[in-house]
């Protein structure tokens, strides 16, 4: 049984009940052992460097990532983003979901452009596909991945003219240096929440 520790951040200390719904849904099939970790603190980076720490620490596959403010009303997709890490023979997938911004359509996973430049996906994919970016929102990544990355495995990078490299695209271009592959699996719904709801659709 694959056994996976889920690191949901909590600032505030609330997580999304149908997030946790589809969680104890999906360990009633017994297919996978969920455990489960909730850093409060405002610290972004700590909170996923300790929940890889005490990954590590233990004896799980994978660390599969969620944000508090994430809901996602499908009941297989932890199975639908291990299969597409295996069809992409990928150890770091991350489900599709919104950025809040207004109705501006901007996925939290990114791809290079002609001249090399990450930029988000702005776009509904047709399937699912690699990428150079990714969000922890929703993201799977296996132990391998964690043992071959540098610690620490998260940080925020500040770069010139005051733009920020995030934690989790950090993270994604550390594992791609160390050889392996992100994919983007939207094949499950997703809703960001915040004043309203950022809903992806497959």
């Amino acid at each position: 049984m694959t056994k996976i520790l889920v690191g949901i951040l909590a600032y505030n200390r609330q997580v999304d009940v149908d997030l946790m719904k589809t969680l104890l849904f999906i360990e009633r099939t017994n297919k996978y052992h969920l455990d489960y970790l909730f850093p409060i603190s405002s610290h972004l980076a700590r909170n996923r460097n300790y929940v890889v720490t005490e990954a590590l620490k233990g004896d799980y596959d994978a660390v599969l990532f969620l944000d508090a403010d994430m809901s996602i009303p499908d009941e297989t997709f932890l199975d639908k983003m291990i299969e597409c890490g295996f069809k992409y023979d990928s150890k770091v997938i991350g489900g599709a979901y919104r950025m809040k911004k207004g109705d501006e359509y901007i996925l939290i996973a990114g791809t290079k452009d002609k001249d090399g430049k990450l930029d988000n996906i702005r776009e509904k994919p047709k399937g699912a596909m690699l990428v150079e970016g990714l969000g922890t929102g929703c993201m799977l990544i296996y132990r391998e991945v964690l043992q071959k990355v540098d610690d620490p495995h998260f940080q925020i990078i500040d770069k010139p003219r005051l733009e920020v490299e995030p934690e989790d695209f950090g993270f994604v271009r550390k594992a791609l240096e160390k050889g392996f592959k992100a994919v983007l699996c939207p094949h499950f719904e997703t809703r960001h929440w915040g004043s309203r709801a950022w809903i992806f659709e497959p």
